[in-house]
């Protein structure tokens, strides 16, 4: 291989490897007006994989999956289950219609003294599934405290 072909096939490989790590997951905690959102996505881009988000001082938090099943229809009550710390929890949510991903988001509503919120913030790994899909979702990074705490009644 001519040298210059090699340091050509170098930077290509550099910057295909920077790209692809830029694409990756994180946490991503926001407070803007009356909301509270933390998001595991890609930063500025609409690939989001989970996402809780409350009304400051509300004393409840809510639990969006974006990507819930194929099976799911929307506008449907349905039943999912939440692993965390080694505990499952059966959780009731309600389904919508996702025009960006086509398929069927599921989202729960839970009082900040739901059990699975405390096995939450002692996990390092998320598990969810809703029927036939399984999510997975590192923890480690996730401020959930700061979330906990924003959401929490004032006073």
């Amino acid at each position: 291989m001519h040298p210059m072909n090699h340091v050509f096939a170098t930077a290509l490989l550099l910057i295909a490897a920077s790209s692809a790590f830029a694409q990756e997951r994180e946490w991503l905690l926001d407070v803007v007006d009356e909301d509270a959102f933390m998001v595991f996505g890609v930063p500025d881009t609409n690939d989001v994989g989970l996402s809780f988000w409350c009304k400051i001082g509300s004393a409840k938090l809510k639990l969006f999956v974006p990507e819930g099943s194929e099976q799911l229809k929307p506008d449907q009550d349905t039943t999912f289950t939440a692993n965390a710390n080694g505990e499952t929890f059966k959780i009731a949510g309600r389904t919508s219609d996702n025009m960006a991903t086509g398929r069927t988001s599921v989202e729960a509503d839970l009082a900040l003294d739901h059990p699975l919120l405390n096995a939450i913030s002692k996990t390092e790994r998320l598990e969810i599934d809703i029927k036939n899909h399984h999510i997975a979702v590192p923890m480690g990074e996730a401020d959930f405290g700061s979330l906990l705490r924003v959401c929490a009644k004032q006073g």
